[in-house]
């Protein structure tokens, strides 16, 4: 199993059910819904729920070292 391989089709499949999603749709419910189907269980509310919770978690984590760090722009 190669892990850029796999992080290449999991970012595919996250990005597919962003960009075919209703506008105004909650972003952590697609990819709630979109884990479920990966976990072969698109039923289970709480295993939407853990990836809703990854989602919200993983952008405040970006976020945070986003505000950690200083970008200079060339001119």
């Amino acid at each position: 199993m190669n892990y850029f391989d796999s992080i290449r089709e999991r970012t595919e499949i996250y990005t597919g059910a962003m960009t075919s999603a209703s506008e105004g749709a909650d972003p952590a419910e697609i990819i709630g819904s979109a884990f479920a189907g990966l976990c072969d269980n698109v039923e289970s509310q709480p295993i939407i729920d853990s990836g809703k919770w990854m989602f919200g978690s993983t952008l405040a984590t970006v976020k945070a070292y986003l505000d950690s760090i200083e970008i200079h722009q060339e001119q």
